[in-house]
């Protein structure tokens, strides 16, 4: 019963957000995405700093492979917010987080404290797959907006 009550309470909190998105549909969808990107960049170019420990520990492949999953999501969820997905939306998606990770990793290179790991990169790759196909199956039951 609680987390029915939770559930209506966030539901009208969002629903006016959501009818100032269906009012600015291209910032709606593609804001999320930009902003993603750009948490991502600010994180993996800024001196690494250290984080207080916590019960459980995400190694660093896994960490990558979180945030590129969401990027490839979010790129799809901006890409097809009129189009009927195709098999070619879901390889650019993953094309495009990809090689914003090898970006990313290549500048990270630049940097006096950060270094481009191959590793990083496959995991940002695999992400980015995962992520693409798992918002493919997600919304495979929908029609377009």
């Amino acid at each position: 019963m609680k987390t029915l009550r939770l559930m209506c309470l966030l539901l009208s909190i969002l629903h006016p957000t959501h009818r100032w998105g269906m009012r600015h549909v291209t910032t709606w969808y593609t804001l999320p995405m930009v902003i993603w990107a750009a948490g991502l960049a600010f994180i993996s170019l800024v001196p690494p700093i250290r984080l207080p420990s916590f019960a459980f520990d995400l190694g660093d492949k896994l960490q990558h492979w979180i945030c590129y999953f969401f990027l490839s999501a979010l790129l799809l969820r901006g890409y097809l917010r009129s189009t009927a997905m195709r098999f070619t939306h879901i390889w650019v998606a993953v094309l495009t987080a990809t090689l914003w990770g090898l970006y990313l990793e290549y500048l990270q290179s630049m940097t006096p404290y950060r270094t481009f790991d191959w590793w990083d990169a496959l995991s940002n790759a695999a992400g980015a797959v995962c992520g693409a196909f798992a918002w493919k199956v997600w919304r495979s039951g929908s029609t377009p907006r």
